[in-house]
C-alpha cells in the first residue's frame, strides 16, 4: 500500500470514490447527479486542497481530501480532513490509517490543529482516537424525514 499525491490521471477515480462515499454515508438523503461531483472535485483542485491517493499494487483503493480552514478568518488555521474513503474490498487494509496518519503528520509538521471526520459505524472513529489521540468535539445527529 502506498500514498501518492493527486495527479490529473486520478481525477475519474476520485470523482467515482467521492460519489460512492456520499451515496454510502448519506444514503437517506437525495443525492445530486454525478455531474455535480465532477464540479466539486474540480473546485477542490482549483482551491489547492490536498488530495492524496491510496494505491495497492497500482490499483487506486482510496483517497483523502484535506484543506486549511480558518472559518473566514474567525479562528486560527486548522487542517481539516473532510473526506477519507477506502473502497469496500480494501477496508481491512492499512489504507485509511495511512491516509489519516499522513494528514496528522502534515498538521503537526506545520503547527496546525488537525480536525478529522471518522465514521462510527465501521470503527474509523475508534481508530482515530486510539492511534492519533484526538478527542471528539461534537456529534452530528440526523434522522429520517
Amino acid at each position: 500500500m502506498t500514498l501518492v499525491k493527486f495527479k490529473y490521471e486520478y481525477f475519474e477515480d476520485v470523482v467515482d470514490m467521492f460519489y460512492s462515499f456520499i451515496r454510502e454515508v448519506l444514503h437517506t438523503r437525495k443525492i445530486q447527479a454525478k455531474y455535480f461531483f465532477y464540479k466539486e472535485v474540480i473546485e477542490w483542485i482549483r482551491q489547492g486542497y490536498h488530495i492524496v491517493i491510496a494505491e495497492d499494487k497500482g490499483v487506486v483503493v482510496g483517497f483523502s481530501m484535506c484543506r486549511i480552514d480558518n472559518m473566514n478568518n474567525l479562528t486560527e488555521d486548522v487542517y481539516v480532513c473532510d473526506y477519507c474513503y477506502v473502497k469496500e474490498g480494501y477496508r481491512k487494509t492499512k489504507a485509511a490509517h495511512m491516509m489519516y496518519h499522513n494528514s496528522y503528520k502534515f498538521a503537526k509538521e506545520n503547527n496546525y490543529i488537525v480536525s478529522v471526520n471518522g465514521r462510527i459505524e465501521n470503527g474509523v472513529s475508534e481508530m482515530i482516537g486510539k492511534h492519533f489521540g484526538l478527542k471528539p468535539k461534537f456529534t452530528i445527529f440526523e434522522g429520517e424525514k
